[in-house]
C-alpha cells in the first residue's frame, strides 16, 4: 500500500540535519513488521528498512553496502563494504521508539569504547487515502 514516507537524520554531535528521503513508497505492514525499499535521491543506492517490534534492520546498497542492526539499549554490530575492502561497525542504540505515524532511532556509533559519531534518524510513514 502506498504512503508518504520522509527521512531525517541529525548528527548528534555536529547538529548537521539532512533529509535522506521524501517520497512516495509502497510500504509492507503486518502485525508484527514494517518494511520497505526506497531509492536514495541523488544516488545510485537503495536502501531497504524493516521494523520489528523491539529491533530494526537498515540496509543500504550503493558504492558502499552497509547493513546496521538497531535494539534499544544494546550494543549490536552491522558491517560496512566497499571497494577497499569490509569491516565491522559497533553501534549502542539509546532509542527505538514507534509512535503513531513516527519511529525514531537514536545510536552512537563504536570504536571500542569510544563514541565516534552519533545520530538521529526520523522516520514519518503517513498512509495514503
Amino acid at each position: 500500500m502506498n504512503h508518504y514516507l520522509l527521512i531525517k537524520q541529525k548528527n548528534l554531535n555536529t547538529l548537521e540535519e539532512s533529509k535522506l528521503c521524501e517520497c512516495i513508497c509502497d510500504i509492507e505492514q503486518t502485525q508484527d513488521k514494517i518494511s520497505f525499499t526506497y531509492a536514495e535521491e541523488g544516488l545510485e543506492g537503495r536502501v531497504h528498512v524493516v521494523f520489528h517490534e523491539s529491533e530494526c534492520f537498515i540496509e543500504r546498497h550503493a558504492e558502499i553496502t552497509t547493513h546496521l542492526h538497531f535494539i534499544e539499549n544494546r550494543r549490536t554490530s552491522g558491517f560496512v563494504e566497499s571497494e577497499y575492502g569490509a569491516f565491522v561497525l559497533e553501534i549502542f542504540t539509546h532509542k527505538y521508539k514507534k509512535w503513531n505515524e513516527v519511529i525514531a532511532l537514536e545510536y552512537d556509533i563504536l570504536s571500542g569504547e569510544e563514541i565516534t559519531d552519533s545520530f538521529r534518524l526520523m522516520f514519518r510513514i503517513k498512509k495514503l487515502a
